[in-house]
C-alpha cells in the first residue's frame, strides 16, 4: 500500500472515529436529559438582548419563557444554547421539557436538535469509518500459500 493511500484511510477512520464519538456522545446526552426531564408547555415572557429590538429581529434573540413545574412553583428561564433560534412572539405557549431535579434546565423538544444531529453526526462518522476500513483491508497485498 503506497502513502497517499495509507494517508487516506488514517484520515477517514480518524475522522469517521471522531465523528462516530461525538454523534454517540450527542444521542446519550438527548437520551439523558429525556429520562429526568418531565414535558409542559411554557410561555415567552420576553427575549434576551437588547430591549430597543422591535418585530422579527427580536425574535430571533433567546426567549424567556415561564412555566410551573409538577409542584406548581412558577420559573423564568432563557432558552439559551441551540434552542436560541425559535422565532417565538411574547405571549406565545411553546411545548417544552425541564429537568425535574434542576428546573433551570430547559429545552425545547426539537427532533432536529435531540435527535437528527446526533443521528447525522453518528452516521456520517460510521460511514467514513467503514470505508476508511474498508480501503485499508481491500489495498493490503494478498498473501498466498506457502
Amino acid at each position: 500500500m503506497d502513502g497517499n493511500r495509507i494517508i487516506f484511510c488514517v484520515l477517514f477512520i480518524g475522522v469517521g472515529g471522531l465523528f462516530a464519538l461525538i454523534g454517540v456522545a450527542l444521542l446519550s446526552g438527548t437520551i439523558s436529559f429525556l429520562r429526568r426531564s418531565v414535558r409542559t408547555t411554557g410561555t415567552v415572557v420576553g427575549h434576551m438582548g437588547d430591549e430597543q429590538q422591535k418585530g422579527w429581529v427580536q425574535m430571533l434573540l433567546p426567549p424567556i419563557v415561564e412555566f410551573t413545574d409538577e409542584g406548581e412553583k412558577t420559573h423564568r428561564v432563557a432558552i439559551t444554547e441551540r434552542d436560541k433560534l425559535l422565532g417565538c412572539a411574547v405571549g406565545a405557549r411553546i411545548p417544552i421539557r425541564y429537568n425535574r431535579n434542576n428546573p433551570g434546565e430547559v429545552r425545547r423538544p426539537s427532533m432536529i436538535w435531540m435527535w437528527l444531529v446526533p443521528l447525522m453526526f453518528a452516521g456520517v462518522g460510521l460511514l467514513a469509518l467503514v470505508i476508511g476500513v474498508l480501503v485499508w483491508i481491500l489495498q493490503m497485498p494478498v498473501q498466498g500459500p506457502m
